[in-house]
């Protein structure tokens, strides 16, 4: 059985939300999870073009307020690299760095594997590798730009540059 799952706790630490915005950002976030399961990506096949544009909408807007960029380089045909850069104080930089793809539909699915939730699981193809861990690297960084919105009213991120990379699969 080739199934995988991912969980999301719920928890937001360091972000004063009120209870029914953290509910409502949860289900964005298991939503975006879904969706990115359900998104055809194998390889060979589809490859990683339409994650990458999922991941581009979920990214343009938080970024783009804290004067970042979010850029799509092709270094294959189909198979993007994402970066984001955004402005900052330091030289300091970190990475997250995730891959799009996934493996053809094998055989004995129990679950759909295109994407199905079960409870806080997440079953098809990807949830665990590396589409659930793609999506709570989203979610972390999103809340990461949330926070630096709220901490830093001169809008500008601590780092001179950051970048947020999601590579082809090997």
């Amino acid at each position: 059985m080739r199934e995988g799952f991912f969980s999301i706790t719920g928890k937001v630490h360091d972000i004063s939300l009120e209870s029914s915005e953290r509910l409502k950002e949860n289900e964005l976030h298991r939503d975006f999870g879904k969706k990115l399961v359900a998104r055809e990506s194998t390889n060979p096949g589809a490859l990683e073009e339409g994650v990458a544009e999922d991941i581009l909408a979920v990214l343009k807007l938080p970024v783009s307020e804290l004067s970042g960029i979010v850029e799509k380089v092709e270094v294959e045909a189909h198979r993007p690299i994402l970066r984001v850069f955004l402005p900052g104080e330091t030289t300091d930089c970190f990475s997250f760095i995730c891959h799009m793809d996934t493996v053809p539909i094998g055989l004995h699915w129990e679950k759909n594997p295109f994407g199905e939730w079960e409870g806080n699981r997440l079953y098809g193809r990807g949830a665990c590798d590396m589409k659930g861990g793609t999506a709570a690297a989203i979610s972390a960084f999103l809340q990461m730009l949330a926070l630096a919105k709220e901490k830093a009213k001169s809008r500008r991120f601590p780092y001179r540059w950051s970048s947020l990379v999601m590579k082809r699969g090997t």
